[in-house]
Parts: structure tokens; sequence; C-alpha cells
């Protein structure tokens, strides 16, 4: 009987959790007391969640601003392109039964880097769509700003785009044919077309008005960049014609100036680097303190997925340190590395690789390359980050790549460069005194600012010249037609090499690699993956949004 008693005790732990005047028919609470309005009460005074959005605001709205002007900047390049190619952009009405292919080429190139910049501004305006659901008037009126301006630069490239269309049929089917490589899907400039301009347009061009006029009054971020944004956006709205709101909603101002395609929008900002997931120390709490055999599977059940992280996590994901590491050891002094990001590359840049760099290497790498020190000592002069501290660190944290971006030309680590979701490496079949000259090269071209237009020649470098430039004409890298000449892309070199490979034009080989998936998976790419990734299109895009034609 002891033992019963005993066993009854251990196995009964809810029990002891249990009110002990509930078995005496005594109440928990008085009569009065409504256990529903008890509820309510406490549902109210809990703290509500952060919106994501609201979250990453202040450390993202710069950057997304800065993105924002550059691709408004990009289609005003485009506009002035086709004033200078009447042949090609009729400014008068024309009937012709069919176009020169020199003129359909420079027309399509037009409208592939225009589709590129709008495409960049719809998942822009996809991320800032929400901006009624913030908490603050600030918060609201910044998010407002970036939405509403990524919808007036739209509009505005096409009230005046789109009359090259009405003026040539034939470049209106043109520009409405499929677009494999951007993922655009056919008929995307008569939906764009009727969504931005006319009645529509007019209509969310008066409510944007409508919600600057109420913002400007309110509190809003400070800073250069911010006011640039500003100046530009009510240039643009005081460019397009406009139809008063007889009310005004900012719910209603958010859903006219937001994106035609339902991109997805990622708030949580980019890890700066590849980072280490260990496998967690400590086993999840359970549920509940009940011991029953439901609880137990289901206990079981999550130690099991935590354990062997089966649950995808809602942050951008990323290469593992331990990826990293394995990275560098395939890879020698010269070679071109390419990245895929989330921002998929500087806007108008086409193909589905949207980041390029040229791997310096550490001193023992260089040494083993080059079969001795001399290339070092010059580096130590050219680029002083180079020097390497202690030789314990681990190879994905020294100063090895060299790479273009919005902070210039910079010296970084192969764990920076590969917090992405894809990174590859294609390798120049040079001498080694050419790879040699090419890190030389680019260590003289630290400082240098950066272009994301891609304009050529200049003291500014897109993150494809740069290698270009490294290479000094060894490798045979293209400029690409694109609205006039434009620097070498990341996706250009890569869909170069992809349409060279087995011939003798071919100048890399593929060496290493890892794809996206999920971290518990085998993402070493291999050769055919690279290439079926590089013929991918640069945007996902999702069915229409039901506003949109």
């Amino acid at each position: 009987m002891l033992l019963v008693t005993l066993l009854v005790t251990l196995a009964a732990p809810a029990r002891a959790q249990a009110d002990p005047f509930s078995e005496l028919g005594i109440p928990a609470s008085s009569p009065y007391e409504d256990p529903a309005l008890k509820a309510a009460k406490a549902a109210k005074a809990a703290p509500k969640p952060v919106h994501p959005l609201e979250a990453v605001l202040e450390s993202r709205l710069a950057a997304d601003l800065e993105d924002i002007l550059a691709a408004r900047a990009g289609l005003s390049e485009v506009l002035d392109y086709a004033k200078t190619r009447p042949q090609a952009f009729p400014p008068a009405p024309v009937t012709r039964a069919e176009l020169f292919d020199e003129w359909r080429d420079e027309a399509g190139l037009a409208w592939a880097r225009a589709a590129d910049l709008m495409l960049a501004l719809d998942a822009q305006a996809a991320r800032y769509a929400e901006a009624p659901r913030l908490s603050t008037p600030r918060g609201r009126g910044a998010a407002f700003t970036a939405l509403a301006l990524s919808f007036a630069a739209r509009a505005r490239f096409l009230r005046a785009f789109a009359l090259y269309g009405e003026n040539d049929p034939l470049l209106k089917a043109l520009f409405d044919a499929e677009g494999p490589a951007l993922g655009l899907p056919a008929g995307a400039f008569t939906a764009l077309t009727a969504r931005m301009t006319g009645d529509a347009g007019a209509k969310a061009a008066g409510l944007a008005r409508a919600a600057r006029q109420a913002f400007g009054k309110g509190p809003r971020p400070q800073g250069p960049v911010f006011q640039r944004a500003e100046r530009a956006l009510d240039e643009d709205l005081k460019a397009l014609p406009a139809e008063p709101p007889k009310r005004f909603s900012l719910t209603e101002a958010a859903e006219a100036a937001g994106p035609v395609w339902g991109m997805p929008a990622v708030f949580a900002p980019a890890p700066s680097e590849a980072a280490d997931r260990p496998v967690p120390a400590f086993l999840p709490p359970p549920l509940t303190d009940a011991v029953t055999v439901s609880s137990q599977v289901a206990y079981a059940r999550d130690v099991a997925r935590r354990w062997f992280r089966l649950d995808a996590s809602s942050a951008p994901a990323v290469l593992s340190r331990q990826d990293a590491r394995a990275f560098a050891e395939a890879l020698r002094p010269g070679d071109v590395l390419l990245a895929r990001r989330w921002s998929a590359g500087a806007p108008g840049q086409g193909g589905w690789w949207g980041a390029a760099a040229l791997y310096a290497g550490s001193d023992a790498a260089r040494r083993a390359e080059f079969g001795d020190d001399s290339l070092s000592a010059e580096l130590r002069v050219l680029a002083p980050g180079t020097v390497q501290t202690s030789t314990s660190t681990p190879p994905e944290d020294l100063p090895t790549v060299f790479e273009a971006g919005p902070g210039g030309v910079v010296l970084t680590t192969l764990a920076r460069f590969a917090a992405a979701e894809s990174v590859a490496a294609l390798r120049p079949r040079l001498e080694p005194e050419a790879k040699a000259a090419a890190v030389r090269g680019a260590a003289g071209l630290l400082g240098r600012p950066y272009d994301p237009a891609q304009r050529p020649g200049g003291t500014a470098l897109s993150e494809g010249e740069l290698v270009a430039r490294a290479y000094q004409g060894a490798l045979a890298l293209a400029e690409e037609p694109a609205a006039g000449p434009r620097a070498p892309s990341p996706g250009g070199l890569a869909a170069a090499f992809d349409a060279a490979f087995g011939t003798p034009r071919q100048a890399f080989d593929f060496v290493a690699g890892f794809v996206p998936g999920a971290e518990a998976e085998d993402r070493r790419m291999t050769l055919e993956r690279f290439r079926a990734l590089t013929r991918e299109p640069k945007w996902i895009l999702r069915t229409p949004k039901e506003n949109a034609p």
C-alpha cells in the first residue's frame, strides 16, 4: 500500500500545481470578478508586438533611400539615352513594317535596364507598403516617404517612356514580351503603364500628395539622405498629374503607391558576415508542467527539431563559418568571387549574381602560388590592411578580398563577402604573373568611389569593373550595352563563362561554391549547379496584386 501511494505521488506533478481550494468547492475569485473581463484587461495591458519594419526602420532606412535614389537616377539616364536614339525611340507616331535589328537591340536593352530598375523599386515598395501599421507618426512618415518615392519615380518615368510605345506599336510589343533574365512576365509593360499612369496613376499621385502634406508638418528623420529623398519626392509628385482625394486615408494611399508584384518583403537586416551556428547546448524547456503521454511526445519532437535544426529561421540565411572556411581552402590568389545577396545586386545590373570581387589570398597562399613573398611585401605598402598580425587567425577572417560597394573599393574578409545566400569562385586561365599583377592592380584601386550605374572608364568603379581594371585587359571582359555602354556586371561575368564553356573562348574554370538551402544539407555547388543558377531570373515575382491590371 505504501509503494502504491508513493508511485501515485510521483506520477502526479500536475496536481501539485492545482488550486488547493477547488476540491473544497471554494471559488478562486469573487462572484463580481468576470474572468473574461480580466483577460481582456490583461491583453490590453500587455505590450503590443513591434512590427518587423518598425524594428529595423532606423537601421536600414538610409541605405534603402540611397538605393531608391540610385534607381531613380538610372531611370532618368534611360530617358536621356532614348532621346539620343530617335530611330529606335520615335518622338512622333510612326508606321513601319518591322524594326531593324540594331534598333530592336537598342530599344530592348534599354527597356530591360529600365524594367530592372523598376523591379528594384517595386521590391522597396513591397518592404514599405505597411507604413500605416507603424506605431509612431515619425515612423509612418519616414516609411511612407520611401514608399511614395518608389512609386513616384516609376510613375514619372513611365509617363514619359510610355509615349514611345504609343508612337510605335512594334516597340510596345517588344516591351510587352516576356523577360526571362529578369523574371518579367509577358504584358508587364502594359500592366505597369496602366497602374502608374492614366486615371489610376492620377488617383495614386493625389493620395501620395495628400500624405506628403500631412507628414511634411510632423516629426521626421533628419540627415542629408532623407532630405534628398524628400526633395526628389516633391519634384516627382509635382511632375505628375494628380486627382485630389475627396477624403484622405493613409491606408488607401499606401495601397495605391504599393508594389505591382508581391515580391517577398525582407525586413531583417542582412548579416554582416558568416556566423557560427553551433548545436544548441541546452534543451528547450517543457511547455507545460503536466506529465502526459501527449506532452512528452510533443517535448521529444521539439527536442529533435532543435537538435537537428529542422526549423527554418526567419532571418536571411547565410553561409556558416564552416562553409566559409571550406570555401577559403579551395581558393587561390587571383580568383574572381561571385555572390548572390538579398538586394539582388545594384539596381540595373542584370543577372542572378549581384556581387563580384577579387581574391588576394593570405601570405602563405601568395607564397605557394607565386613562389616568394615579394607580392606580400608590395601589398604591405599598397594595402597595409593585408598585414597579418597573427598566424592563428582563421583564413575566412583574414583581409583577403578586394570588393567595390557602396563604401567604395575596400579590402574585406572572406567571412564578410560570403555573408550571402550563395557564393562561387572562377579561376582565370592565366599565368601566375598575370594573377599577381591583378592582385597588385586591385590594391592600387583601394579607396576609389563606387559607381552603381556601371559607367565605364571613370574614377568610380562598379563591382565588375574592379575585376576588369585589376586584370588590365589580360581577361576579355566585354562591356555590356544597356542604354549606353556599361562596365561588366557580376551576372555578366557568370553569363560569359556559361556561354563560352567548352569552347576556345573559355577564360575561366569553375573552382567551388555553395548553394542556398537548409544548413543540414550539403551546400557544395557543382559546375552544373553554377551554370543553372547563372541562367535563373534575377527577380522572383509572384502573381500581380488584385488592384493591378
